[in-house]
């Protein structure tokens, strides 16, 4: 991975678009009993996320269904999500604060199977002081682990997808 980068650096890898399509399982301990979500993401703006019987299906702003085991609903031309601050973690851009935030490069480990760079980071939560511990994928920019004084945020089985086009079409 070479010489660490600057908290900029590792932020700008956060919030730069588009990322591959990506999936995996992430556990929240932010919940008791802990959740464990399977995520579907294309990189730009699908998302697929199930928990049990709970299903996301979204397709950004244009539209999103959303089925709690009961009742299937569907929205269209509108934004509506749950689970943003999993979403974030795919997505940096999502994070609150992120461009206020302040953070230090501390090191690197492999998580998840990911070369991820260790960074400790202040002011991600808007009015907050909070800090967090991130480990944020090297490549990609996506937050395979996230610590905070409340709750692990944490991804596993990772798998990273390719792009690809239509014949003739460059992605």
């Amino acid at each position: 991975m070479g010489e660490s980068p600057t908290w900029d650096e590792v932020r700008e890898l956060m919030v730069r678009r588009p990322k591959p399509p990506i999936r995996a399982t992430v556990t929240d301990t932010s919940r008791t009993p802990p959740r464990r979500l399977h995520v579907i993401h294309d990189g730009l703006d699908g998302w697929l996320i199930e928990e049990d019987a709970r299903i996301e299906m979204s397709a950004g702003k244009a539209s999103t269904v959303m089925f709690d085991g009961r009742e299937l609903a569907g929205f269209r031309g509108q934004h509506v999500s749950s689970d943003t601050h999993v979403k974030a973690m795919f997505e940096g851009h999502l994070m609150a604060s992120i461009d206020e935030a302040s953070g230090t490069v501390i090191g690197r480990e492999v998580c998840a199977g990911r070369e991820a760079w260790v960074v400790d980071v202040v002011g991600l939560r808007r009015d907050s002081e909070d800090r967090f511990r991130l480990s944020v994928d090297a490549e990609h920019g996506f937050v395979v682990r996230l610590e905070g004084r409340d709750a692990v945020v944490a991804m596993d089985d990772v798998v990273i997808g390719t792009l690809r086009g239509i014949a003739g079409m460059t992605p």
